[in-house]
C-alpha cells in the first residue's frame, strides 16, 4: 500500500418520502485524484439518486454514478485534468442522494461496500497524485428512518 486511506460513509436521519444526502468522507495521508466505490443498500427502504460534488472536489473534478439495479450504486470521482488532487486530505468528497421510501420501517438502514455483480472490478479504490492505487478501509453509513411525515406547506396569496 502506498499510504493510509479511509473512507467513511456518513450517518444521516430523515423521515419517509424525504431526500437525504449521505456524505462520503475521505481521510488520507497523501494527495488523491480519484475515487471508486461500489455500494449496496436496502431497496425496500431507499432509492438512490444523484451524486454531488463535495468541498474536496475542484472545478476540474467530475462525479458519475451508475445503478446497475435497485439496491446497488457505483460512484466514480475523477479529475479530467491529469492528476489534479482533491483540495484537502480530509473532508467530504461527495454527497449521495437517497430518498427514503414511504413504506420504509422506522430505525436504521445501512449503506455498505459490495462486490456483487462484477467480481473483477475493485470494491473501492483511491488513486494518488503519483498514479498509485490505494485500497482504503471503508466504514458503512447509516440512514436513520424516523417516524413522522413531511410538514404541510400552504401557499399564501
Amino acid at each position: 500500500m502506498c499510504g493510509q486511506a479511509s473512507i467513511f460513509l456518513g450517518d444521516v436521519s430523515g423521515i419517509r418520502d424525504e431526500k437525504v444526502q449521505l456524505p462520503v468522507i475521505l481521510s488520507v495521508d497523501t494527495d488523491c485524484v480519484a475515487l471508486l466505490l461500489r455500494l449496496e443498500y436496502d431497496p425496500a427502504c431507499l432509492i438512490s439518486g444523484a451524486a454531488h460534488q463535495g468541498p474536496l472536489m475542484t472545478s476540474v473534478h467530475a462525479i458519475d454514478t451508475h445503478s446497475p439495479e435497485a439496491g446497488r450504486v457505483n460512484i466514480v470521482v475523477y479529475s479530467y485534468q491529469q492528476f489534479e488532487p482533491f483540495t484537502e486530505k480530509e473532508g467530504t468528497v461527495a454527497l449521495l442522494d437517497f430518498t427514503i421510501k414511504p413504506e420504509a420501517p422506522p430505525g436504521n438502514t445501512f449503506v455498505w461496500l459490495t462486490a456483487t455483480g462484477a467480481p473483477d472490478l475493485p470494491v473501492s479504490e483511491l488513486v494518488n497524485s503519483q498514479g498509485n492505487v490505494l485500497v482504503p478501509e471503508v466504514f458503512s453509513g447509516t440512514i436513520n428512518v424516523q417516524t413522522g411525515t413531511m410538514a404541510s406547506t400552504w401557499t399564501l396569496y
